[in-house]
């Protein structure tokens, strides 16, 4: 439960029963969804984690949206996504999240992990008339 912890870090025994205990609580803040979602990521529960993330966003917890963003790029997660990986970047740095200007950045720059495609292809229309944008101006 504690912040910025690495995800290397995570014991998580520990964190799987203390984030279990805090989101039984009806009344829990949001950010223990994030937080459960998170020792999920390190227990390699990308399903359950994906769901924790997005009860997180539900709540407009939003870091969430950048570990969601990142799940939804990795076949772990069970879903590629990149849209949805770039909308998530979008809201989370548009209210105020600056780590989600270089995730977006580097999704934009590099394309999906792993993928063997053009990496633009993989961007929605819109999202493609920005990389043109940003590969004109160098």
């Amino acid at each position: 439960m504690a912040p910025g912890a690495s995800p290397t870090t995570i014991n998580v025994d520990i964190a799987d029963s203390a984030c279990s205990r805090e989101i039984a609580n009806p009344q829990h803040a949001p950010r223990f969804n994030y937080q459960m979602g998170r020792a999920l990521l390190a227990k390699h529960d990308a399903k359950r984690a994906k769901q924790q993330f997005e009860l997180a966003i539900s709540k407009h917890y939003r870091a969430a949206g950048i570990d969601l963003a990142n799940l939804l790029q990795d076949d772990a997660g069970g879903v590629i996504d990149p849209a949805r990986a770039v909308a998530l970047y979008e809201e989370a740095w548009n209210s105020g999240v600056s780590l989600a200007a270089f995730e977006l950045g580097r999704l934009y720059e590099n394309g999906v992990p792993g993928s063997q495609t053009d990496a633009r292809a993989a961007f929605p229309p819109q999202c493609q008339q920005r990389l043109v944008l940003v590969s004109e101006r160098g």
